[in-house]
C-alpha cells in the first residue's frame, strides 16, 4: 500500500496535455527515500473545474493513504476548501498543501482549515520527506507550517533551496501510456528580479540555482522516453538569464543528436540576436516575452526594470527566428487610462508588424496574488463582481464555465479575500472604459489570427 497520494490540482489551458512537473518531481524524491506513492492529476479528469466540488470530493473519498499532498494553484484554493468542509471529520488522511498557491496564505490556510496537517512553502523534496518520516523538529523547520501541541499555528518563511543536482529526477515512468503529448522541463529554479505582481520570488526566492547541462539533458531524455514525444516546454523563468547555460543547454542537444521541439519564457532584457540564433538552431518554436505593460512609467511602478521602446524592438528582432507570444496586463490599481492605452498602442503595433513569424499580444486583467508588493499595498482595494470576465473565469463567474457547485464556491471566495484573491480584481481608473477596449483588441487578435490561417491554407494550395 502507498503511504502517500499526491494530488495535482491545477487548471491549464492545455488541459491534460502536460504531466505535472512539481508532483512528478515530489514522487521521485519519496521514491528514493523509499517511499510508496500514488499520484493524480486532476487535469485528467475531465469532471474537474474551478466550481467542481462534487467531482473533487469524490476523488478526495477514494484515496485510502496516511498522508494526502496537495499541489496547488491559488485559483484552485476555494474549490479545495469548499471540498474539504463538505468532507469534514470523514477524510482521515493527514493532508499536506503545497505549490505555488500556498504563497502568502499558509498561516490563513491553517487557521481556516483544522483538517490541515502542514503547508509546505518553497521546494518540498526535503519537506515532504521529513513530514512523513514525522521528524522531531519539522514543526520548526523553515518553510513548513504546522501545529503546535496547543493546536496554534507555527511555520515560517519558505523552504531551504534544493540542489538540483543532488535530487531524484522526476519520477517519469509513471507518465507512460496516460496519453500525454508535452514533456515538461525545468533547468533552473528561482528569479533575482523584484516586478511587484509576482509572487516567485515569495516561493522560491531571488536566488537562482541551476542543474548541470548533463542533469536537464539526462532529465529530458527519459521525459521523452516516458511520453513518447519531443514536443517540449521549458518551465523556467529565467531561462535566458545565463548565456553559457543557454548555449551549454544547446550546445548539447546538438551533441546527443536530441531533436526537439521547445517553447521558452523570457524577459525581453535577457534575450540577445546571438541566443535567439542558438536557440532556433536548436528546436525553439516559441518564446513568451512578460512586457507587462506599454507605459514606461507604470514598468517602473512595478519594478519590472526593461524600458518598452527596448523591449519592443527584442521582441520583433526575436520573430525573425520563431514565433512570439507577448503578454501584458491591465488593471492596475494605479494604472491610468493613458497607461493604459499605450498598452493598447503597443499590442496593435506588434499585431500589425510584418516579420517572419506571428507575434502575437496578449492583455490579461491583473490577477491579484497574495505574498506579491502589489497585494501587500493595494490588497485593501479588492473588488468583487461575478459579471466581470476575470483573467481566471473568461466569460464571468455568472457565465457557463461556473459550474453546478458555483454558490458553494463562491461563498468560499466571497467570505475569504486573502485566499480568494485571484477571484477578485483591483479597484482601477476608467474599468468599465478599459474593458470595452480590451474587447476590441481581443477581436483585432482574433481576426489577425483567422487571417493568418486562410493565409496559410492559400499557401497549401486550399481555397476556401
Amino acid at each position: 500500500m502507498a503511504d502517500i497520494t499526491l494530488i495535482s490540482l491545477r487548471f491549464g489551458r492545455d488541459r491534460g496535455r502536460m504531466p505535472p512537473l512539481g508532483a512528478l518531481s515530489l514522487a521521485g524524491a519519496l521514491e528514493r527515500s523509499g517511499h510508496n506513492w500514488e499520484l493524480i492529476d486532476t487535469q485528467k479528469d475531465a469532471s474537474i473545474s474551478l466550481f467542481s466540488v462534487e467531482s473533487l470530493v469524490k476523488i478526495l473519498k477514494k484515496t485510502r493513504t496516511e498522508y494526502l499532498g496537495i499541489s496547488v494553484f491559488n485559483d484552485a484554493l476555494p474549490v479545495l476548501i469548499a471540498a474539504l468542509d463538505r468532507l469534514g471529520s470523514d477524510l482521515k488522511a493527514k493532508i499536506v498543501l503545497g505549490g505555488p498557491g500556498v504563497v502568502g496564505v499558509a498561516e490563513a490556510l491553517m487557521k481556516r482549515l483544522p483538517s490541515l496537517h502542514a503547508i509546505v512553502v518553497g521546494e518540498g523534496e526535503k519537506a515532504i520527506r521529513e513530514i512523513l518520516a514525522s521528524a522531531p523538529n519539522v514543526c520548526h523547520t523553515a518553510g513548513i507550517f504546522s501545529r503546535d501541541l496547543e493546536g496554534r499555528v507555527i511555520g515560517h518563511g519558505q523552504t531551504l533551496r534544493e540542489d538540483l543536482n543532488e535530487i531524484a529526477p522526476p519520477a517519469w515512468s509513471w507518465c507512460g501510456k496516460r496519453a500525454y503529448e508535452v514533456v515538461p522541463l525545468s533547468t533552473m529554479r528561482g528569479c533575482p528580479f523584484s516586478c511587484s505582481f509576482c509572487e516567485i520570488t515569495s516561493f522560491m526566492g531571488r536566488r537562482v540555482t541551476r542543474a548541470r547541462i548533463e542533469t536537464a539533458l539526462n532529465s529530458l531524455a527519459d521525459g521523452m522516453r516516458a511520453i513518447g514525444s519531443n514536443d517540449v516546454a521549458i518551465l523556467d523563468d529565467t531561462f535566458t538569464i545565463d548565456q553559457r547555460h543557454l548555449s551549454g543547454f544547446c550546445d548539447g542537444l546538438r551533441e546527443r543528436g536530441i531533436r526537439i521541439s521547445f517553447s521558452i519564457f523570457s524577459r525581453a532584457d535577457t534575450l540577445s540576436e546571438r541566443q535567439m540564433s542558438f536557440l532556433s538552431e536548436a528546436g525553439c518554436n516559441r518564446v513568451f516575452f512578460g512586457l507587462d505593460s506599454g507605459s514606461d512609467d507604470l514598468l517602473g511602478r512595478i519594478s519590472k526594470g526593461i524600458v518598452i521602446k527596448e523591449a519592443i524592438e527584442v521582441v520583433k528582432k526575436a520573430a525573425e527566428f520563431f514565433p512570439v507570444t507577448a503578454s501584458f496586463m491591465w488593471g492596475f490599481p494605479f494604472e491610468t487610462f493613458d497607461a493604459f492605452m499605450k498598452t493598447i498602442e503597443v499590442c496593435e503595433d506588434l499585431l500589425a508588424y510584418e516579420t517572419t513569424w506571428p507575434i502575437t499580444p496578449q492583455l490579461h486583467l491583473l490577477s491579484p496574488s497574495a505574498g506579491t508588493d502589489i497585494y501587500n499595498c493595494y490588497g485593501s482595494t479588492l473588488l468583487l463582481d461575478k459579471n466581470v470576465p476575470l483573467l481566471l473565469v473568461p466569460d464571468g463567474m455568472s457565465g457557463s464555465s461556473r459550474g453546478d457547485n458555483f454558490e458553494e464556491v463562491f461563498a468560499v471566495i466571497q467570505s475569504e479575500p486573502l485566499i480568494g484573491a485571484p477571484f477578485y480584481r483591483y479597484d482601477t481608473q476608467d474599468f468599465c472604459d478599459k474593458m470595452q477596449r480590451v474587447k476590441l483588441l481581443e477581436r483585432e487578435i482574433m481576426a489577425v489570427a483567422g487571417q493568418r490561417i486562410i493565409n496559410k491554407m492559400h499557401s497549401f494550395g486550399v481555397r476556401l
